[in-house]
């Protein structure tokens, strides 16, 4: 399930992708005064979607031995403590 989701989401940002270029095009064509704004958002749109999926791989960076980056610190909240 977890997959198909990713798949469906990548394909709707390829779509919305496409669809900015295609809305570009019309505009710089019909001679719109949007064009700039879509021009901008045409470049900025991939970097700021790039820039997010970086930063999130790079807070939830994984443990090469299989755990978390918080089990790594102390921080696992499933560990109890036992006083013998």
């Amino acid at each position: 399930m977890k997959n198909n989701l990713k798949r469906i989401s990548a394909l709707v940002v390829v779509l919305l992708l496409i669809g900015l270029v295609l809305l570009t095009l019309y505009l710089s064509v019909t001679g719109s005064p949007y064009f700039m704004a879509s021009m901008v958002s045409m470049f900025l749109l991939p970097i700021l979607i790039y820039s997010y999926m970086f930063i999130y791989r790079l807070m939830h960076k994984e443990d090469p031995s299989g755990g978390s980056r918080d089990a790594q610190k102390g921080n696992n909240r499933n560990v109890s403590s036992k006083n013998t």
